[in-house]
C-alpha cells in the first residue's frame, strides 16, 4: 500500500501525466483489499471521513450541474481520491504506519535523485533560476512531492538515514527554489534532531531546555545576523523583487482575497468542483480558501476531522505530530486538496492513520529493515 501510494512521481519521471499509474495504483488496491478482505478494518473514524468527501463531491457536482459547468473528470477525480484514501485507512493500522512509510518513499525518493543527477547534467528546463520538476513538471510540485516523503522518511526510518533522505529531497527542493517545501522539510529534520537530542533526558532537563532554547537561538541570530540574513536570502529569496516580501507572497494576497469572495458568494455549497477547471478564475493558492471557494462551509467538516487526528497525534507521538504540522506552511501557500498528487494525499493519510481512532497500538519503532505493511 505504501508504494501504491507513494508510485505517482513516476509518472512525471517518464515525461508523461501520472494519471495513467495513479489509475492502475488505484486498481492494485482494490484488488488487494478484495484478495485481503479479512484484513480491512471500516471504523467510526474512516466511515466519517467517507461520509464527509461523498458529501463534497455530491453536493460539488450538483452545484456544478446547476451552473451548467459539470466536469465528470473533476468529479471522478473527487472519487477516486476518496476511495484511494478509504483504502489506505481501512488498509494500513497504526502498528503499520512505519512499514507503510517505507515504501512511500521508495519512489519519490528515485525521482528526487534522478531530479539532481538531470539537473546537473543540464537535461531539465529551467526559467534561469528555478528548476523544473523532472518530466516539466512545475517546481512547486515536485517540491511538495519532496515534502511529504520527507515526512514519511522521518516516520519511516531512524534518524541518520531519515537525515540522509532529508538531505536529497531538500537538494532537490532547492534547485527548484521551491520555498514553501525547502521551510517544511527543514522543520521536519530539526524535529528529528531534536528527538535525538532529548531522548532519555529527564523531564527537569527537557523542561530546562525547552525555556532556554528561544532565548540561546534568540542570542545566536543577533550574534550572526548578517550571515543568517544573506543565507536566508540565498535560500528562500527574500529580497527578490518578484518573489521576496514586497511582492504580496508572489500574488497570493489578492488570490486569497479572491477565494473569500468566491466564498461569500456561496458560503453554503461553494462554486463546484470544476471552477478553476477552466482557467477563467484564479485558484487562491490557499488549501483552506480552496475548500471554503469549493465546498462552502461543508469543508470545514473535513478539516475538523484532520484537527481531530492532529489532537490525538498529539497524544500518540508528539513527534510525529510536530512533523505534520510543519505543513501548515504548504497548506497556506498552496492549493492542492482533494489530488492524488505524493501531496496532499500521504499527509492526510498518515495524519488519519495515526490520529484517527482512539484505539490501536502506537507506533512502531523505526527500522532499517524492510517489513511487509
Amino acid at each position: 500500500m505504501g508504494f501504491l501510494d507513494g508510485v505517482s512521481p513516476l509518472g512525471y519521471l517518464l515525461g508523461s501525466d501520472p494519471l495513467a499509474i495513479q489509475i492502475l495504483a488505484l486498481g492494485t488496491k482494490l484488488v488487494l483489499a478484495l484478495t485481503f478482505l479479512r484484513f480491512v478494518r471500516v471504523s467510526s473514524a474512516v466511515l466519517l471521513v467517507a461520509s464527509i468527501l461523498l458529501a463534497m463531491t455530491l453536493t460539488g457536482a450538483l452545484t456544478d450541474a446547476a451552473h451548467g459547468q459539470f466536469s465528470a473528470v473533476a468529479t471522478l477525480r473527487y472519487l477516486a481520491f476518496t476511495v484511494s484514501l478509504l483504502l489506505t485507512l481501512a488498509l494500513v493500522g497504526r502498528e503499520h504506519v512505519a512499514a507503510y512509510c517505507r515504501y512511500l518513499v521508495v519512489t519519490p525518493l528515485l525521482v528526487a535523485a534522478c531530479h539532481i543527477a538531470l539537473a546537473h547534467l543540464g537535461a531539465l528546463a529551467s526559467n534561469g533560476s528555478r528548476v523544473f520538476y523532472v518530466g516539466g513538471g512545475h517546481p512547486n510540485l515536485g517540491g511538495e512531492i519532496a515534502a511529504a516523503a520527507a515526512f514519511a522518511a522521518a516516520v519511516a526510518f531512524r534518524p541518520r538515514l531519515a537525515l540522509l533522505i532529508l538531505a536529497v529531497f531538500f537538494y532537490s527542493a532547492l534547485l527548484m527554489q521551491a520555498r514553501a517545501a525547502l521551510i517544511v522539510i527543514a522543520l521536519i529534520g530539526i524535529v528529528v534532531v531534536a528527538k535525538v537530542m532529548v531522548t532519555g533526558w529527564s523531564k527537569n532537563w527537557l523542561a530546562l531546555v525547552l525555556v532556554q532554547a528561544p532565548l540561546l537561538g534568540a542570542i545566536v541570530l543577533i550574534a550572526n545576523w548578517t550571515f543568517v540574513t544573506s543565507l536566508l536570502d540565498a535560500v528562500l529569496l527574500i529580497d527578490d523583487p518578484s518573489r521576496g516580501v514586497e511582492s504580496g507572497a508572489v500574488g497570493r494576497y489578492q488570490q486569497w482575497a479572491l477565494g473569500w469572495e468566491l466564498f461569500a458568494q456561496s458560503p453554503l455549497f461553494g462554486t463546484g468542483l470544476a471552477v478553476f477547471e477552466s482557467g477563467g478564475v484564479d485558484s487562491p493558492h490557499n488549501a483552506f480558501l480552496f475548500g471554503l471557494s469549493q465546498h462552502g462551509i461543508l469543508s470545514i467538516a473535513f478539516w475538523a476531522v484532520i484537527a481531530r487526528a492532529l489532537i490525538r497525534c498529539l497524544k500518540v507521538d508528539p513527534w510525529f505530530a510536530a512533523m505534520a504540522l510543519s505543513f501548515a506552511v504548504l497548506l497556506m501557500l498552496n492549493d492542492r486538496f482533494i489530488n492524488l498528487n505524493q501531496y496532499p494525499f500521504c499527509f492526510f493519510a498518515l495524519v488519519l492513520i495515526v490520529g484517527g481512532s482512539k484505539r490501536g497500538a502506537p507506533l512502531s519503532a523505526p527500522s532499517t529493515r524492510l517489513v511487509p505493511a
